[in-house]
């Protein structure tokens, strides 16, 4: 990538960060589970996915269930496990 495109993608992931800053994790779910199965990709929905995902790891949640450190996984539902600190994918029979 180069430095004109890394500054953009920095300046637009900082934009949508700015959207989570007074969220809940409850609140980071739901912007979550909205694009289950949703959107077809875009740099900038790339770009508020990543934000949405510092944003969980900022409060400590655990996204190992959504994200392998490169990707993140739009296939299932999540939901916020308070007691582990973590999300928890919801099985497809479980979708609310």
């Amino acid at each position: 990538m180069n430095k004109c495109c890394f500054l953009y993608a920095r300046e637009r992931i900082t934009t949508y960060a700015a959207c989570f800053i007074g969220k809940s994790v409850r609140e980071l779910v739901s912007d979550f589970n909205a694009d289950v199965g949703g959107s077809p990709f875009s740099p900038d929905r790339a770009y508020y996915h990543e934000a949405l995902l510092l944003a969980f790891e900022e409060r400590g949640v655990d996204v190992s269930a959504i994200s392998d450190g490169e990707t993140i996984d739009f296939e299932h539902l999540v939901e916020y496990d308070a007691v582990a600190r973590a999300l928890v994918k919801i099985a497809s029979e479980e979708k609310k």
